[in-house]
C-alpha cells in the first residue's frame, strides 16, 4: 500500500479532527508534501461545509428525518469501527 493510499484512509477523520495527535501530525505532513492529498482533503473539507450550511428545517419533515437517522447511524458504526480515532 502506498503512502498515498494510508493516508487517504485517514482523511475524512483528519478534517472532522478524529485522529489522534500524532496521526494527525502525520496527515498534516503528508498534506504539505503531497498536492494529490491536500486537494481530496479540502474537497471533503468543502462538502462537509456546503453539508453543514443546508437548510434542513426546509427539508420535508420525512426527509429531513431520514438524513438525520442515517447521519447519526453512520458516524455510530463509524466510531465503532474505528475507536482509535479521536484526538
Amino acid at each position: 500500500m502506498s503512502n498515498c493510499e494510508t493516508i487517504r484512509d485517514d482523511l475524512k477523520a483528519y478534517v472532522d479532527g478524529q485522529l489522534s495527535l500524532l496521526r494527525k501530525s502525520e496527515v498534516a505532513l503528508h498534506l504539505a508534501r503531497c498536492a494529490g492529498c491536500r486537494r481530496e482533503a479540502e474537497a471533503m473539507r468543502r462538502i462537509g461545509d456546503q453539508l453543514r450550511a443546508l437548510d434542513l428545517e426546509a427539508l420535508d419533515s420525512e426527509l429531513r428525518a431520514r438524513i438525520l437517522e442515517r447521519t447519526a447511524r453512520e458516524a455510530e458504526e463509524e466510531t465503532e469501527v474505528l475507536p482509535g480515532r479521536r484526538g
